[in-house]
């Protein structure tokens, strides 16, 4: 059985309700992002319903969407549920559940809008475009590395840069980050760039095998080694850091590390896809071991680190975002010029 506070157990229906829809929409997904098995069972649909009823004396009728997502997923452990169910109860039950007065309800309305998510906001704003407005992850990739490769082409044309067909040293991570890398070298390709990948920890998953492939037969090199700093400049006029993202945290392991040391080293300009790797993604460069790019695409929305951005160029990309998510989230962001799929922002 999943424990519930006790003043949770006082909460109107209207309240129950939303905490059932609340678990499915927001906990399970979580713990498919996080590398959790993938799925719940009807048991677990049935527990919570009858949770709902000992508490408004209600069933609780999923729609649709609910339905289809309870049977997409695969089987997560019963303490991974109870776990993730309790935390999403607690934070609901620590909540006031009276109503606003007229003075509150202003000072909310009156609450400033951001320019820039926190970690936390970051994982929960790429939560609702996967299972709310049911993006896929390769979609996202997709979109992404192309917002990646054109804002390179802006910042560093192949006339400024002053050959045909500028080489550009791609380094990927395991992640997702790796992935959006993956793309915008596929997409610098038929933008009359000549893409070179280093992808030392590749991924098993099927999505990243396919980017993969489609690279090599599209006979964009990938790199076995790391070449040192010297040829790094000699062979190439950009790099692109697709290392990690918003996701990461502490400190850099091996073989990253040894990555990282060598990038620094580099005097080409660096373009980090949304967060420079080495940076946390609220801090910014705390440990002094990140990188210091010239050029950052920030995705869906700047991350908090972009504040200590100083880089001669900022970029937006991966305009998928509603006009509701933002409201959510009371995020404030910029007009896309025309069919843009890329903003500057300094």
């Amino acid at each position: 059985s999943i424990p519930i506070p006790s003043h949770a157990m006082q909460l109107h229906s209207v309240f129950a309700h939303s905490l059932f829809r609340g678990v499915i929409k927001s906990v399970l997904p979580r713990l498919c992002i996080e590398g959790r098995s993938h799925h719940v069972c009807s048991t677990f649909a049935g527990a919570l319903n009858t949770t709902v009823k000992a508490t408004t004396k209600q069933p609780c009728i999923l729609n649709s969407a609910h339905q289809r997502q309870l049977h997409t997923f695969r089987t997560v452990s019963a303490t991974d549920v109870v776990v993730a169910s309790t935390r999403s109860l607690q934070r609901l039950s620590t909540s006031p559940t009276t109503m606003a007065g007229p003075g509150e309800a202003a000072e909310n309305a009156e609450e400033k809008w951001k320019e820039r998510l926190g970690q936390e906001e970051a994982r929960e704003f790429d939560n609702s475009l996967l299972f709310e407005y049911e993006f896929s992850i390769d979609q996202l990739m997709e979109i992404a590395g192309l917002c990646v490769a054109q804002a390179v082409v802006c910042c560093y044309p192949a006339q400024e840069v002053g050959v045909a067909r500028p080489q550009v040293l791609v380094l990927c991570g395991p992640g997702n980050n790796g992935g959006d890398g993956l793309a915008a070298a596929r997409h610098l390709l038929f933008f009359g760039y000549s893409p070179v990948i280093f992808y030392p920890k590749r991924t098993a998953k099927e999505i990243y095998q396919i980017l993969v492939n489609q690279c090599e037969k599209m006979n964009i090199p990938f790199l076995e080694h790391l070449p040192a700093a010297a040829e790094i400049n000699a062979q190439f006029h950009i790099v692109v850091d697709a290392l990690f993202g918003f996701s990461f945290k502490g400190a850099v392991r091996p073989p990253f590390d040894t990555v990282l040391g060598t990038l620094k080293q580099v005097q080409k300009p660096i373009a980090s896809v949304d967060i420079p790797s080495g940076w946390d993604v609220e801090k910014g460069d705390t440990a002094g071991d990140g990188l210091r790019p010239d050029l950052l695409i920030s995705l869906t929305a700047p991350k908090e680190c972009s504040k200590f951005f100083q880089g001669r160029f900022h970029y937006l990309g991966l305009r998928v975002i509603p006009t509701e998510l933002a409201a959510k989230y009371k995020v404030k962001l910029p007009a896309y010029p025309g069919t843009d799929q890329i903003v500057r922002l300094s």
